[in-house]
């Protein structure tokens, strides 16, 4: 719709504010550049006429100059004249004079002027071979030219003559030559303007050629140089680019050369140059009169008159600027698609980021520097810069795909030296370890420091050789990263420019720059992108492999899954950075730099399966001692350390050594591992399998277990001995011992009917609190009456009760060592609860009590009377337990902190 609207004229606008309220906003706009259009063309028409009023004006105080100054010879040639000769004297001089010419020379005039010719004739050939070999001016030559040619015609009427017809052919091949010398100034790339004008006339003196026929010329030779640039076979090489990138430059610099020539040379100064040419006889030139091959100070006079008076003729037809604009475009369309194909065929051979930045730099600024107004109108000059962009950053995602690529080289050391790992591995990464302890501290101890930071850090030999690799890759990137980031800061501003155009060039190229940074640096944020998942996939395919070797080869497979995850950790907390400084001396941080890619959902699964693996093997050596001490118990008989109870009643005080060497052997492997491994998540994880297998163990051992009672209170045997005061010793004392026998027995029957009623033999068996908390439990008034006797039943192993104290302890301990509180990860695993195999069974066998300080209603009722029992038994062994645990967690750190109990939640 907006085509079909008449084109906007702003002479028809009053002021500025009509042109707002009449138009729309894109109209506007089109009045803008139509405004700015006209005031170019005007400024260069102002400055043509005020150039050439200027140039009038010196050539006219030159002519006054000359004649003031020849005008005072005369004066002074007359007055000395006037002074020395007598004109009668003169008069008779001359008469003499001629009256000798007329009489002595007249009959051989047309001998001497055949003379003259011939002579004038043979030294051009030689003066024109010396101009050309010293590389003189082309004008000149054709003006040699010239006058051999008036010359040769001349006596070529006279009939054939050997010497002529020679001299004919010399000068046919020095014509040749003489238009290769001058095509050749018209192809260089740094022929000066008044050359190439020269060469110009000297062509069209030779060739009687037309503007129109001088520009067809000179983009016909312009032509044929730019594809000559582009030829293989005249490749040279330079310091910064290589032999085609170089040539592909020059090219663009020598089309550049040639628009701005054709806008300095067509129409107006070619014509007013070929105007001069004609504009006087030939003979009155100077240098033609000053060759002294030629003779013509001599020979002259005997030429004829239409020789001497000869007026170069040359075609001088006036060409128009629409008339140069058309071949022009012609002639710019097709060197441009020469160009592009010869730009992207030298982007293939381009193999580094920083080369094809600054190729793109050297071509952007050339087309950027051919803003010329010739060049706007013929073709314009966006598409062509898109389309050499569009090559150049397509050539830049290219190597920046490649670098990025090179990722892979680093996943393939990493697969190396994991199959190199075996259980044979002799790096150390313990700060106590023989090389570092031994290691010297001399220049300021910088191997020694470097050492300890590597130990610290894990970083053995296989982790520094990966950290070498990844980090050269790394630099790489960030190298590259920096080369494309720089492109939008590169403008180049000419400081001959127009002060109007520079503003908006400047605009142009800083626009350009920044969207083709950013399009080059999304691409390789994406391409690194792709390439960390490439790695990942790489790295999955490495740990499944150690899960499937995890029971074949544990301790290997332990070492190859610490490597992994210390390889995934650092290359997750050193992505590629942007090196650009903070802002503020205070975020001078290495780490905060902002990455150039965010790693943080890569390689989260392989951590969580890396963390089972050593986790696993690092726990397994302990697990399976703990499993065999558990084995090896002697359930039945009392617990050793029963005579280092404490308190009324006596109950445990700290955990069996079995406990203690099993944290011991567990923290020990840890050790092994490396400190660095256990970051409170990796931590929280070894907790909740080691609990679970713990757990489990001891469930098995001890799940199928029957309570035997071995601990009699001395307080529950006065109170028996008071309650059957009275009775007879030796009757009293059997009695109570069968009745003791028959209430087990019936203890027995009821457990083996009802489980349920564990609770209330367990009750009665564990230790009571003081007298004046607990009562004694009463015994049975009369004897069941005899039975016939059950079939034999297979007896279920038997567990003391001290051991169920003892066992409860250590579960408690075990829950201080393993379990985390409240303040630490929500990441870790959550405790085992009672489905846990073997703890369940646990419970209701043993009725070990909920080990919480505060007991629910239905735990309290569990216990005798009103549960008091149980509650003492529980705040007992809870104090106790976390106690211990605050006096001994240090020894094992690297568990964790220690577990306050307010912190504990959930049992066992």
């Amino acid at each position: 719709m907006a085509a079909s609207n008449p084109p906007l004229d702003p002479n028809t606008l009053a002021n500025w504010e009509t042109a707002f309220e009449q138009y729309s906003v894109p109209q506007v706009r089109a009045l803008h550049r139509q405004l700015q259009s006209n005031l170019s063309v005007n400024r260069e028409k102002l400055r043509a006429l005020v150039g050439e009023s200027y140039r009038d004006l010196l050539r006219t105080a030159e002519k006054i100059i000359e004649m003031d100054a020849s005008s005072q010879q005369v004066e002074s040639n007359l007055g000395d004249a006037s002074r020395n000769c007598s004109w009668r004297l003169l008069e008779k001089k001359a008469k003499n004079t001629q009256m000798f010419h007329e009489r002595a020379i007249g009959k051989d005039r047309e001998k001497y002027t055949f003379a003259a010719q011939l002579s004038v004739l043979q030294g051009c050939p030689k003066e024109l071979a010396k101009i050309l070999h010293r590389g003189g001016s082309c004008i000149l030559a054709a003006r040699v030219f010239v006058i051999s040619r008036l010359l040769l015609k001349s006596l070529q009427s006279k009939g054939p003559i050997p010497l002529v017809t020679s001299l004919r052919d010399q000068l046919t091949s020095i014509r040749t030559v003489l238009l290769k010398h001058i095509d050749e100034q018209l192809r260089l790339n740094d022929t000066p303007t008044p050359v190439l004008i020269e060469s110009m006339c000297a062509l069209a003196l030779v060739k009687t050629s037309s503007p129109a026929d001088l520009l067809r010329h000179f983009l016909n030779i312009r032509s044929s140089a730019i594809s000559a640039a582009l030829n293989p076979a005249s490749f040279t090489s330079s310091p910064q680019f290589a032999p085609m990138t170089s040539a592909v430059i020059n090219a663009l610099a020598l089309f550049d050369r040639t628009l701005r020539d054709t806008e300095i040379l067509f129409p107006k100064k070619i014509s007013e140059a070929l105007h001069q040419l004609k504009s006087k006889p030939l003979f009155e030139n100077l240098e033609l009169r000053a060759i002294p091959g030629l003779n013509l100070e001599i020979h002259e006079r005997w030429l004829p008159e239409d020789i001497r008076g000869f007026i170069p003729w040359v075609r001088h037809d006036e060409l128009e600027r629409s008339k140069v604009n058309d071949p022009v475009k012609t002639w710019a369309g097709k060197e441009l698609e020469v160009l592009n194909t010869s730009i992207k065929a030298a982007l293939e051979g381009v193999d580094s980021i920083q080369i094809a930045v600054e190729f793109r730099k050297e071509i952007l600024d050339l087309w950027r520097g051919n803003n010329t107004l010739l060049l706007n109108v013929v073709i314009g000059s966006e598409a062509p810069r898109r389309k050499f962009r569009d090559l150049l950053n397509e050539r830049l995602e290219g190597l920046l795909n490649v670098e990025a690529g090179r990722l892979k080289a680093v996943g393939a050391t990493i697969g190396k030296l994991v199959r190199d790992l075996d259980e044979k591995n002799t790096d150390s990464t313990s700060l106590w370890s023989d090389a570092l302890v031994n290691m010297r501290t001399s220049n300021g101890a910088l191997a020694f420091r470097q050492a300890v930071k590597a130990a610290i850090k894990g970083h053995d030999t296989s982790i520094q050789a990966v950290l070498e690799a990844y980090t050269s890759w790394r630099t790489q990137i960030v190298q590259s990263y920096q080369l494309v980031n720089s492109i939008r800061n590169t403008v180049k501003i000419d400081e001959f420019d127009d002060a109007d155009d520079e503003f908006g060039l400047e605009m142009d190229s800083a626009q350009d720059g920044v969207e083709d940074a950013d399009r080059l640096v999304d691409a390789l944020k994406t391409s690194l992108g792709g390439r960390y998942k490439e790695l990942e996939t790489d790295l999955e395919k490495l740990v499944g492999a150690c899960e499937v070797d995890l029971k074949n080869h544990l301790q290997a497979t332990t070492i190859r899954a610490t490597f992994l995850y210390r390889t995934i950790r650092e290359i997750r907390l050193n992505p590629p950075r942007d090196p650009k400084p903070p802002s503020t001396a205070a975020n001078k941080s290495h780490h905060l730099q902002k990455p150039l890619i965010s790693l943080k959902q890569f390689y989260t699964p392989l951590l969580t399966r890396l963390q089972t693996l050593i986790s696993t093997g690092t726990s397994a050596s302990a697990l399976a001692l703990l499993s065999k001490s558990l084995q090896k118990r002697k359930w039945e008989k009392e617990a050793p350390s029963r005579p280092l109870w404490e308190g009324t009643p006596p109950l445990p005080v700290q955990p069996s050594p079995d406990i203690f060497k099993f944290l011991h052997e567990l923290v020990t492997r840890m050790a092994g591992v490396g400190s660095d491994v256990w970051t409170p998540r990796m931590v929280g994880r070894l907790r909740g399998l080691v609990a679970g297998e713990v757990w489990m163990a001891v469930g098995e051992v001890v799940g199928g277990m029957e309570v035997r009672r071995v601990l009699v209170e001395e307080e529950e045997r006065e109170s028996i001995e008071k309650a059957e005061e009275g009775a007879s010793k030796d009757d009293e004392t059997t009695g109570n011992e069968g009745g003791e026998e028959k209430a087990s027995g019936e203890g027995e029957e009821q457990k083996e009917e009802d489980p349920s009623s564990t609770t209330a033999a367990e009750g009665n068996s564990t230790p009571q609190p003081p007298k004046d908390e607990a009562q004694p439990q009463p015994q049975p008034e009369s004897e069941p009456e005899p039975q016939s006797a059950p079939p034999p039943v297979p007896q279920a192993p038997e567990i003391s009760e001290t051991w169920v104290l003892q066992l409860l302890y250590d579960v408690a301990y075990l829950k201080k060592a393993l379990y985390c509180n409240n303040d630490q990860e929500a990441t870790s695993p959550p405790p085992p609860q009672s489905t846990v195999p073997g703890l369940g069974d646990l419970r209701e066998r043993f009725n070990i009590p909920s080990i919480t300080i505060t007991s629910t209603t239905a735990e309290v009722n569990e216990g005798d009377g009103d549960g008091g029992g149980q509650d003492y038994i529980a705040s007992w062994i809870e104090s106790k337990s976390m106690d211990y645990w605050r006096r001994t967690s240090l020894l094992f750190s690297l568990l964790g902190s220690s577990v306050s109990a307010a912190g504990v939640a959930g049992g066992v």
